[in-house]
């Protein structure tokens, strides 16, 4: 099973190499499940010599690339699924990173899913595995579909916990992308590599600080967003406006040093304190490439939260979905805090509300 995931800090600039902080959803996730059927599953790629390709439109590559992978890795381990003649594995698949219409929360449905079967298919081939193991597979099979994003979803949901993350360089994953289709290389020597620039660092302060210290509310537009375009819109913001950028990413990369920090001290007052700080700058970068992240209607819901006290902003890919707010209640009472934060949460749920924003009110963070 692999959890959703929400960004808390580093979004956009964790693509070009920056820090960022990323919180596993507990209470959202995908399951992923191998069984038995006496026809072929065409999502189920095990028996490929040479890497696939995939077509963009192809709904189901995630499922086909990961299975792909996890079938070569565990096939070069001598384990292979024990089926008789006629048998065939298929998968099923259970999520509730999405609503009852099919749309996307934004919490990274892709990348749980890719994690979802790889660690579903070495079960069931009962090959030994860790994180770090299944993200390096993980992030294998999305370079296999081409994927463009930071893979901070890949490594949120392999980890389960709150992570501090750094993507592999460019030249890292140029390296990866070119060995997997070279007949020479084996899975195990990609997995087993240094892969430079990567880092994953797992901290479980984050559910306690939100249970003591900590509120937090959490909102959904209703409207999916692709990470694919805000990269595709950044581009020639990047190429023009290069300094600025740069900037922005070391901007970014501070505030997130200085959140995970006060999450290792479990200082809630600097956490929010930094998460505001990354606020604006997700802000000021939202202005000057055309208002594609901060939508009008994100905009109005962190106007909302801040009025009433809390730091706010969106959360992932650019142009909708998720926004998170977050107060600090440290040095309240037990009942002096359950007052103060029941009345302020009312409030914020009721304007947000207004305003056509979800409060996602059995979502947590881990």
């Amino acid at each position: 099973m692999a959890n959703g995931k929400l960004y808390l800090s580093g979004e956009y600039a964790v693509v070009d190499g920056a820090a960022a902080i990323i919180s596993s959803m507990y209470t959202r996730s995908l399951a992923a499940h191998f069984t038995v059927s006496g026809e072929r599953d065409p999502r189920i790629l095990v028996d490929e010599d040479a890497a696939p390709t995939f077509d963009v439109n192809d709904r189901d590559r995630y499922v086909k690339a990961a299975s792909y992978v996890a079938a070569r890795y565990c096939a070069e381990s001598n384990r292979r699924p024990t089926l008789q003649s006629g048998q065939h594995l298929t998968v099923d698949i259970i999520s509730t990173l999405v609503d009852g219409n099919g749309r996307k929360y934004g919490l990274g449905s892709s990348g749980a899913v890719t994690v979802a079967v790889i660690e579903a298919y070495l079960d069931w081939c009962a090959v030994d595995y860790n994180s770090v193991m299944v993200y390096k597979l993980a992030v294998l099979a999305e370079l296999l579909v081409k994927d463009n994003g930071s893979f901070g979803d890949l490594a949120s949901a392999s980890t389960g916990r709150v992570i501090s993350y750094r993507r592999p360089s460019l030249s890292c994953l140029e390296y990866l992308s070119s060995k997997m289709r070279d007949s020479s290389a084996t899975f195990h020597d990609l997995v087993s590599a240094h892969w430079d620039g990567l880092e994953i660092h797992s901290n479980n302060a984050l559910e306690r600080l939100v249970a003591e210290k900590l509120h937090v509310v959490i909102g959904w537009t209703g409207e999916p967003a692709s990470s694919a375009d805000f990269v595709q819109r950044m581009a020639a913001y990047k190429s023009n406006q290069n300094e600025a950028y740069r900037s922005f990413c070391q901007r970014s990369s501070e505030i997130t040093r200085q959140m995970w920090s006060a999450l290792e001290r479990y200082n809630a007052e600097d956490f929010v304190d930094s998460y505001r700080q990354q606020s604006k700058n997700i802000t000021e970068l939202s202005l000057v490439t055309g208002g594609y992240i901060e939508t009008e209607k994100l905009a109005n819901a962190r106007e909302i939260a801040e009025s009433i006290g809390y730091a706010a902003k969106p959360s992932g890919a650019g142009g909708g979905d998720c926004l998170i707010a977050m107060k600090a209640v440290d040095g309240v009472s037990n009942a002096g805090r359950e007052s103060q934060t029941f009345n302020e949460a009312a409030e914020l749920t009721r304007r947000w509300q207004a305003a056509g924003i979800m409060v996602m009110t059995d979502w947590k963070l881990k």
